[in-house]
């Protein structure tokens, strides 16, 4: 089973793929937008490669959308109240 971080990264992966699906474009088309190569681009979105904070922003901008919406921050662990 993979760790919290790679679980993270798949999930990533899976919802940047669907939103380039979802408009439309190939990897050819979101790739060159965001300033990164296809193969990079195919790594990611099989959730192989963790993309630093500027890659993702330009993927996100490429895709007409936010960071946030398309990483999936895990819930806050809810804080318990001290006996």
């Amino acid at each position: 089973m993979p760790d919290d971080e790679q679980l993270l990264q798949s999930q990533w992966g899976e919802r940047l793929r669907a939103r380039r699906l979802a408009l439309g474009l190939s990897q050819y088309d979101l790739a060159p937008a965001a300033e990164i190569s296809v193969p990079y681009l195919s790594l990611l979105e099989r959730g192989v490669n963790n993309p630093g904070n500027g890659v993702r922003m330009r993927l996100a901008a490429a895709l007409g959308t936010t960071v946030e919406d398309l990483f999936p921050y895990p819930p806050a662990e809810p804080e318990r109240a001290a006996s």
